[in-house]
């Protein structure tokens, strides 16, 4: 437990919080900074999960901006990981996202009132010829079986998605959502998992990361993968544009529940 309580108050991290078995609880009444120096693992337990709560303000995971992205080196990112428990990211404002890697776990991200950020300057263009993205150098901000993702506002921005390394996805945003995934995905439905919070009193308490089932979204939903299927197994919902798109040689889209749009277009 690492808690900076109080108004106004802010936890930093900027060296490593490491825990053999966990859980780990990072708590602050308003933000909590983590820059790259200050990595946050469970370093053996395949359970031990890892929960963040900025109660009033937002998460900012900070990567040192002096390096140039270097997605086998990630010395210069902030990164949160478990060997298979799930992490959780609950801010009341923003959650700029370094990485979350929960390997076989869950990832959920919300930030209640504002948006899910890429932290990386990871920006992708498109190849008018092939209507794909293209993109140089990358770093994946949420490695997970699942990610499961709630927005105020939006989740990844035009031109710097949030870069994903999952198998199921399903998210809600009041504003866009856009997604940009490595391999293979399918957007379904995520169970309802918990995380734990560690108390003073060394009392524990399981904090739930609730079910959730597609993507919806109050303005565009745009969503891609890289090199492999993308899977529409719950429905896509979207107030403007949503774009549906599985990359790479061979791949395939497949639609298996409803893809709607109030305004589109739809591609």
């Amino acid at each position: 437990l690492l808690a900076a309580g109080g108004t106004g108050s802010i936890l930093t991290l900027s060296a490593a919080v490491d825990s053999s078995n966990g859980p780990i609880y990072l708590l602050a009444q308003q933000d909590i900074l983590q820059d790259y120096r200050g990595d946050v693992t469970i370093t053996t337990s395949t359970t031990g999960t890892i929960y963040a709560r900025a109660v009033s303000g937002s998460i900012n995971m900070q990567r040192d901006n002096t390096q140039p992205l270097d997605p086998l080196n990630l010395g210069s990112e902030a990164v949160s990981r478990t060997q298979g428990g799930n992490i959780y990211y609950l801010a009341q404002v923003d959650v700029t996202v370094g990485v979350l890697n929960a390997v076989t776990g869950t990832v959920g991200v919300t930030a209640t009132t504002g948006s899910i950020l890429d932290g990386q300057n990871d920006t992708v263009g498109f190849n008018n010829a092939t209507g794909f993205a293209t993109t140089g150098d990358r770093v994946v901000n949420i490695i997970a079986n699942n990610a499961n993702l709630l927005a105020g506002v939006n989740i990844g921005v035009a031109g710097n998605p949030l870069d994903t390394s999952i198998g199921t996805l399903a998210s809600n945003s009041g504003g866009s959502t856009y997604i940009y995934e490595s391999d293979s995905l399918t957007i379904g439905n995520i169970a309802t998992v918990q995380a734990t919070a560690a108390h003073l009193s060394s009392d524990t308490t399981q904090v739930d990361i609730s079910g959730r089932s597609g993507v919806t979204a109050g303005v565009h939903a745009k969503i891609e993968t890289i090199g492999g299927n993308l899977t529409v197994a719950n429905p896509v919902s979207a107030q403007q544009q949503i774009l549906l798109a599985a990359g790479g040689t061979g791949s395939i889209l497949t639609l298996s529940a409803a893809v709607d749009s109030s305004n589109g277009p739809i591609y």
